[in-house]
C-alpha cells in the first residue's frame, strides 16, 4: 500500500458479498474508500461538500466548469474529448443540495486511468478560475441579438427547462419551509432569474471554498489495482495540507405555520403536496421501512389512502417521494383536475391520524417485504455497475464523516424487518413519520399564472459587448489535445455477445446465467388490430391487474401478486424487423418468481385473465384516475405527445407510439370514459387478444418451462401468422409551439443502410458539440441512426432555432473537408461501442435478446456490422457523407419552441399547438 495513507478500517459486507477499506490520507485527511468487488466494471466517485447558499446554482456552474477545459487538457471540452475515446458506459458529473459527485465507469484498465486523470486534473487544476470566458460559456452570459440584451449559457438553458415544472416548484417551497438557512431550502440547479445576477468572481470563490481535498471523499470499486490509485491519487492532491471541511448550516426548526400556496402556470393541475422532514437521520431501516408503510396505505393500487380519497370524490394521481438524504423529507402528493383541495387535505389528514394505525396488517406487511426483497435479489441498479450505484449511495453518509456505511446494507434489513412484524415497530415508524411529525408543510398550488417571473437583471451594453468580443475570441482558439490518451481498437472483441437461445414452435428460451429467477413472457399478437384498436389494448394494459375480479379486490390481488415474486404486469411492445422495416405489436404480460412459487403465479394470472368482472363504476374510476396520471405532468405529457407527432412524419412506429401514449391513446380513452358501454367493450377486447391463436411464449430462466406454462394456462400456441398492415410517413416538417421547451430535430431519410452510418453520426455529433453547444449554449446535442437507417440530429434546451438547423445542415459538408486521421477515426469507434458495455440486469437482458430475436438481427448480422464498424476508412465514411449530403434535400425539420419563435420562421409544413 501507499506509504502516504494509512488504513482506519477494513470490513467484510456480508449484505453485498465484499470488502470495504477505509483509507485515510495522512496530509489531507481525505478519505478514500475501496469497495472490492468482484466485477468487471472499474469505477470512480469524487464527492465535494458543496452546500448551497443560494438559488443562484453557484456549484452547478462550477460543476460544469471544472471539466471544461484544465492545466493538462488545455481544451473546451476535455470532458467530451476523453468521452470519444473511452469505453466508459457511464460519465457524468451531478450537483445536489448539498454536494457535487464527479463519476464514472469503464470496463477497461487503462482506459480507467486516462478518464481518471482528466477528472482529477479538471477538479483540482482547472482553468476556468482565471478564466471568465469558461464561465461565460457554461454558465451565463449576455449576448446583443437584433437589437436586444438576451441571455445565454448552457447552464441557464438547461434550468429554463426545468424550473417552470410544477413539481419542481411544489418541492421547493416545501423545502423553503422544512430546511429554512440551510443547504436543502435551495435549488441545487439554479433558478435563471438568479443565475442572471452570478457574478464570475462568485464562482471562482466558491471554488477555492470547497474545491480541497479535505473537503472531499473518494471511492473507487471493481478490480482496480488500489496501490496504483492511491498514488494517481496523490500526485494531485499532496500540495494540499489539511484545512477544516465545510460546515453545514443545518438547524432543526420548529415550523408554526404549515400551510402554503403556490401559482402554477395555468396548464397545469392542481396540486396538493403533503412534505414531512423525517427523523430517520442516518437510519436505513426506518426509511426502508416507511417505504415499505408508503407502498401498502397509499402508492399500490387500490391502496386504502386512495379508495378513500375515490369513495369522496376525489379522483387524481396519488403517490409519496421520500428523499433518502442524511437529512430526509417525504411528501405525498396529489394531483387532480378539480378544485378539491380543502377536503382532499382533511381527508389525507384524517386517513394518517385515524384510518392508517388500524390498517397495519401483519400479513400484508409481510407480503410487502417479500416484494421488496424479491426485487433487491435481481441487483438491478438501472444500469449502472454494482460498486458504482453503492458508491453513490455512501455519498450522503460521507458528508457527515459518517464511516458506519449502514446505508448500503440492504439485504440483512430484510431479516430485521421480518422481526418487527410482530412488534409495533412498523405503527411507531407511522407515528414519528407523519402523524407525531410536526415538521411538516402543506402546499396547496393552482394553475393561475401566464407565464414564470424571470427577473430583469440586464448588465450594461458596455460590459455585454466586451465579454462577448473576449468569449468569441476564446472559442476560436486551437484546442490543445496532446495529453489526451486513448485505448488501442483491440481493446473491442471482434466478436458480439453471443447469447444461447432456443425457438421450438413459436416458443423462445432464452438462458438466464444472472440469477435464479424465471422472467416469463407471454405474447399476444394484435398486428391487425386498427389503431383506436391498440389504443383501447394499451388502455386495458395500463388497468387489466387493477379491475376487480372475482373474490379479490385490487390490492388483495397486489399483495398475493408481491408475496410470489415480482408481480403481474401487461404493456404494448413493438417490434421492428430490421430486414423488411415491418412493425408487429404485442399485447404482453411479464412474470417474475422463483421456480417454488411457479404454480401460485400461474393460478393468479388466471384470475386476472378469466375472472376480471369488468364492472362498469369501476372501470369508470380506474380510467379516469388514469387520464389525471398521464396528463398531470403537463410538461412532460405535452412534450411526449409532441415528439410522437414528429416521429409520425419520419417513422411509422410513431402512429403505434401515438395510439399507446400520444394523442389517440388520450382520445380513445376520453371516448371510453363517456361511453357507457366501456366495460363491455374492454371486455369484448380482453377476449379477442386472448385468442389461442395469437399466443406465443418466450422466457429467460435457469431452465426451459415454456411447454408447462402453455399446459398450465389452458392456451394453445399461435398456429398462423396473423394478418399485419403498414403505415406511411408524411415527411412533413412541423413546428410544434410550447412554453419552456426548446428542441430541434433534423431527419435525414435515407434508403441506404451502411454500418458506416454509425462512426459517421459520431463524427456529425462531435461537430454539432463544438457548434451548437460550446459556442452558442444548447444544453444537450445528439446524433444517432435510428431503426429505419435515417440519421437524426437533435438539440435540447437550444436557444438558436435557426441558426441550429444552418450548423446542422453545413455538418455534412464540414465533415466531407475534414481530415480524419486513423487516429481520431479509432477514436470514434471506441466511443461507439463504449454505449455497449452497459451493465444490464437479467430483466434487461431479457428485453435486450428478445428483441434482437424477434427484429431478425441475428449473430451474424451483429458480427458483420460489428466488422463493418471496426474496420471502417475514411474513404468509406466520406463516401457514405457525400451520400448523405445528396439526401439532405429530403430532410425535414421537427421543432418544439415557443409560438413566436415558430410562427415567424418560414421552415415548417405545418404548425400546431396543444390546447
Amino acid at each position: 500500500m501507499n506509504d502516504k495513507y494509512t488504513i482506519l478500517k477494513r470490513e467484510f459486507l456480508s449484505d453485498n458479498g465484499c470488502y470495504l477499506t477505509t483509507y485515510c490520507h495522512k496530509k489531507t485527511k481525505a478519505l478514500v474508500i475501496y469497495i472490492e468487488l468482484d466485477e468487471e466494471s472499474l469505477s470512480s466517485l469524487v464527492m465535494v461538500r458543496t452546500p448551497n447558499y443560494n438559488d443562484k446554482g453557484i456549484y452547478h456552474i462550477i460543476e460544469h466548469c471544472v471539466l471544461s477545459g484544465s492545466k493538462k487538457y488545455n481544451c473546451k471540452d476535455p470532458f467530451k474529448e476523453i468521452e470519444k475515446r473511452s469505453l466508459s458506459s457511464y460519465m457524468n458529473a451531478i450537483t445536489f443540495a448539498d454536494k457535487t459527485i464527479f463519476p464514472f465507469t469503464t470496463v477497461n484498465k487503462t482506459d480507467f486511468y486516462n478518464v481518471l486523470d482528466v477528472y482529477l486534473d479538471g477538479i483540482f487544476n482547472p482553468l476556468f478560475v482565471d478564466n471568465k470566458e469558461i464561465i461565460a460559456k457554461e454558465g451565463i452570459h449576455f449576448e446583443l441579438q437584433n437589437g436586444k440584451i438576451i441571455p445565454n449559457g448552457i447552464v441557464y438553458n438547461e434550468m429554463k427547462g426545468i424550473e417552470g415544472e410544477a413539481l419542481t416548484r411544489v418541492n421547493l417551497l416545501a423545502r423553503k419551509a422544512l430546511y429554512k438557512n440551510s443547504a436543502y431550502a435551495y435549488f441545487s440547479g439554479g433558478l435563471t432569474k438568479e443565475i442572471k445576477k452570478v457574478r464570475s468572481e462568485e464562482i471562482s470563490d466558491a471554488y477555492y471554498k470547497t474545491y480541497f481535498p479535505s473537503n472531499m471523499a473518494f471511492i473507487v470499486s471493481g478490480p482496480v489495482d488500489i496501490t496504483r490509485y492511491l498514488t494517481v491519487l496523490d500526485t494531485y492532491i499532496a500540495k494540499y495540507s489539511f484545512k477544516e471541511p465545510v460546515k453545514f448550516n443545518y438547524t432543526n426548526i420548529s415550523l408554526k405555520k404549515h400551510q402554503n400556496k403556490l401559482k402554477l402556470l395555468d396548464d397545469n393541475p392542481n396540486i396538493l403536496a403533503f412534505s414531512f422532514k423525517l427523523p430517520f437521520v442516518n437510519d436505513p431501516k426506518g426509511l426502508l421501512a416507511l417505504s415499505i408503510l408508503n407502498y401498502l396505505l397509499i402508492d399500490i393500487e387500490g391502496a386504502k389512502l386512495k379508495l378513500k380519497l375515490e369513495e369522496n370524490g376525489v379522483r387524481g394521481n396519488l403517490y409519496t417521494d421520500i428523499d433518502d438524504a442524511y437529512n430526509p423529507m417525504c411528501q405525498i402528493i396529489l394531483e387532480f383536475d378539480d378544485k378539491y383541495t380543502k377536503k382532499a387535505s382533511k381527508l389525507i389528514k384524517d386517513f394518517l391520524k385515524n384510518d392508517a394505525p388500524s390498517l397495519i396488517d401483519r400479513k400484508r406487511i409481510k407480503s410487502t417485504i417479500e416484494y421488496f426483497r424479491f426485487m433487491a435479489s435481481e441487483d438491478d441498479y438501472d444500469s449502472l455497475p454494482k460498486g458504482l450505484a453503492l458508491a453513490i449511495s455512501l455519498t450522503n453518509d460521507l458528508l457527515y464523516n459518517d464511516m458506519s456505511y449502514e446505508r448500503i446494507r440492504r439485504k440483512s434489513l430484510y431479516d430485521e424487518l421480518d422481526e418487527e412484524i410482530n412488534t409495533n415497530y412498523f405503527l411507531e415508524i407511522l407515528n414519528q413519520a407523519y402523524i407525531k411529525n410536526n415538521n411538516y408543510v402543506i402546499t396547496k398550488a393552482r394553475p393561475h399564472l401566464k407565464k414564470l417571473k424571470t427577473g430583469n437583471f440586464k448588465p450594461s451594453l458596455k460590459e455585454v459587448k466586451a465579454l462577448q468580443a473576449k468569449l468569441n475570441n476564446y472559442l476560436k482558439s486551437i484546442d490543445d489535445l496532446s495529453n489526451l490518451k486513448g485505448i488501442p481498437l483491440d481493446a473491442i472483441s471482434k466478436n458480439p455477445i453471443n447469447y444461447p437461445y432456443e425457438i421450438n414452435n413459436n416458443s423462445t428460451f432464452i438462458k438466464n446465467d444472472k440469477n435464479d429467477i424465471y422472467y416469463i413472457k407471454l405474447m399476444f399478437d394484435i398486428s391487425d388490430f386498427s389503431l383506436d384498436e391498440i389504443a383501447l389494448a394499451s388502455i386495458l394494459s395500463h388497468n387489466l391487474a387493477i379491475f376487480k375480479m372475482k373474490d379479490l379486490t385490487c390490492d388483495e390481488f397486489m399483495i398475493k401478486a408481491n408475496q410470489i415474486g415480482g408481480g403481474i404486469t401487461t404493456e404494448i411492445a413493438f417490434y421492428t424487423d430490421r430486414v423488411t422495416k415491418k412493425i408487429r405489436r404485442y399485447f404482453t404480460c411479464d412474470m417474475s418468481f422463483f421456480l417454488t412459487r411457479y404454480n401460485d403465479n400461474i393460478e393468479l394470472l388466471k384470475k386476472m385473465f378469466l375472472e376480471t368482472l369488468f364492472d362498469n363504476d369501476d372501470v369508470l374510476s380506474v380510467i379516469e384516475t388514469l387520464r389525471i396520471e398521464l396528463t398531470s405532468d403537463n410538461n412532460y405529457f405535452k412534450e411526449r405527445i409532441y415528439k410522437l407527432d414528429g416521429l409520425k412524419s419520419y417513422n411509422q412506429i410513431g402512429f403505434f407510439l401515438d395510439a399507446t401514449q400520444g394523442t389517440l391513446f388520450l382520445k380513445n380513452l376520453n371516448k371510453l370514459i363517456e361511453n357507457e358501454n366501456r366495460s363491455t367493450i374492454l371486455k369484448n377486447l380482453l377476449g379477442k387478444i386472448l385468442d389461442k391463436k395469437r399466443m406465443q411464449v418466450a422466457s429467460y430462466a435457469p431452465s426451459n418451462i415454456n411447454e408447462r406454462v402453455v399446459n398450465d394456462i389452458k392456451l394453445d400456441f399461435k398456429a398462423d401468422m396473423i394478418k399485419s398492415y403498414d403505415l406511411s410517413p408524411d415527411f412533413k416538417s412541423k413546428g410544434l409551439i410550447m412554453k419552456g421547451i426548446s428542441s430541434n430535430m433534423l431527419v435525414i431519410p435515407t434508403g441506404k443502410k451502411s454500418p458506416v452510418a454509425f462512426i459517421l453520426t459520431r463524427i456529425i455529433e462531435d461537430y454539432l458539440w463544438k457548434a451548437i453547444r460550446n459556442e452558442n449554449g444548447a444544453y444537450h446535442i445528439q446524433a444517432y441512426v435510428d431503426t429505419n437507417g435515417n440519421i437524426i440530429m437533435y438539440s435540447r434546451q437550444d436557444p438558436n432555432l435557426l441558426r441550429t438547423y444552418q450548423i446542422m445542415e453545413k455538418s455534412i459538408d464540414a465533415i466531407l473537408n475534414m481530415k480524419l486521421t486513423a487516429e481520431e477515426i479509432k477514436d470514434y469507434i471506441i466511443s461507439y461501442f463504449s454505449a455497449t458495455t452497459s451493465v444490464l440486469s437479467a430483466y434487461d437482458t431479457f428485453n435486450l435478446v428478445l428483441r434482437m430475436i424477434f427484429e431478425n438481427y441475428d449473430y451474424a448480422t451483429r458480427k458483420n456490422n460489428r466488422m463493418g464498424i471496426l474496420n471502417v476508412t475514411e474513404k468509406e465514411i466520406k463516401d457514405y457523407a457525400l451520400y448523405i449530403k445528396d439526401e439532405l434535400k429530403k430532410a425535414i425539420k421537427i421543432s418544439i419552441y415557443d409560438g413566436e419563435i415558430i410562427r415567424k420562421m418560414n421552415l415548417f409544413d405545418e404548425i400546431k399547438e396543444i390546447k
